[in-house]
């Protein structure tokens, strides 16, 4: 049932005089406006869990026995695919069941956060992921991706410093994927954040991963990446976190240091995209469709010493294009010093 309890903030809804009834049941007033509906409460939430399972179960993304760990931020995005985890496992007569790790990769020493941040933060994943009761929240550092180096020494550029926080992040699931037996890593990627992705590749030079990381599953090294929100949208997420009462943390990124003033590329493009989405709401889903129809490296491709992709050609150095772009901008001759993907 519908009440005004249950009703979304104005940012996540067009206004209720545009709605009506819900397209699906066609009893109760509309609350939020899908792709194809405005819907109730009641469908919403039915349409975002609909969504999920139709990709993680019947699209075989996730079976009985895969140890899965879920990348957590605790945004919306990652409350929402928690809880909907929840609902899957125990779910009555469930008969895919797999185990489950919730990580969160510390990024604090590359964003310049104190030591009291970060325990703040800590705190607050640990007290939203003890909510759902199905597990406990593992926490990894950034520092753990890296074979040697400063991480305060590594990041030149502003948009160097984001690919390097990309990147970090990237490794660090894997390694403890691979360490702890993991085979796959659930990624909490709508398809508002999968089209940004995809952009922001594109203009780090780093179009060769196009293909895997606009898709349901994408094979990385030894584990698989899934992302059962691709179908969902972010203002979706957000409105399924408000109406299931979840409270989510935002991890603050600081902004560009004086002698940084320019913003880097990734939040150029993301800023771009956001504000012309807003105007015609399907860019996002667009760019997603579009970049998953583009070429992507076969298995015999090469892949890159330093981000671990398998790209379509390598330099001398054994470096993609990417990497290489980034090597130019921290003025080096390796980008990172990154530890090997092993389960040592």
């Amino acid at each position: 049932m519908c009440d005004g309890a249950g009703k979304a903030p104005a940012a996540f809804m067009r206004p209720r005089a545009e709605f009506g009834f819900c397209g699906k049941c066609r009893t109760e007033k509309a609350f939020i406006a899908t792709r194809q509906y405005a819907l109730c409460r009641e469908c919403g939430v039915k349409n975002v869990r609909n969504l999920f399972q139709s990709a993680l179960i019947r699209g075989e993304l996730a079976r009985s026995g895969d140890r899965l760990v879920l990348g957590f931020s605790g945004g919306a995005a990652s409350r929402t695919a928690l809880r909907l985890l929840k609902m899957h496992l125990t779910a009555p007569f469930q008969k895919i069941l797999f185990e489950l790790s919730i990580v969160h990769v510390d990024c604090g020493a590359l964003l310049g956060h104190s030591s009291e941040e970060r325990e703040q933060t800590r705190a607050a994943l640990a007290a939203a992921v003890a909510e759902e009761q199905i597990g406990e929240l593992v926490w990894v550092r950034a520092e753990e991706a890296l074979a040697a180096g400063d991480l305060e020494q590594l990041a030149g550029s502003e948009s160097a410093r984001e690919d390097v926080l990309r990147l970090l992040r990237d490794r660090a699931l894997e390694l403890y994927a691979l360490r702890s037996g993991c085979n796959k890593i659930l990624l909490a990627e709508t398809s508002t954040r999968v089209g940004i992705n995809a952009l922001v590749l594109t203009v780090l030079g780093r179009g060769a991963e196009l293909g895997g990381a606009t898709a349901l599953s994408e094979a990385r090294a030894e584990v698989q990446i899934i992302r059962p929100l691709r179908d969902v949208s972010a203002k979706e997420t957000a409105w399924f976190a408000h109406v299931e009462h979840l409270r989510t943390h935002h991890v603050r990124v600081p902004a560009p240091a004086a002698t940084r003033a320019r913003l880097g590329l990734a939040q150029l493009t993301e800023d771009f995209v956001r504000s012309l989405a807003r105007q015609f709401p399907a860019t996002t889903s667009v760019v997603m469709r579009t970049a998953a129809k583009l070429k992507t490296p076969g298995a015999d491709s090469p892949l890159c010493l330093c981000c671990g992709h398998r790209v379509f050609e390598l330099d001398v150095r054994g470096l993609c294009h990417g990497c290489v772009v980034l090597a130019r901008e921290l003025e080096t001759e390796q980008p990172l010093p990154l530890s090997p993907l092993s389960r040592q």
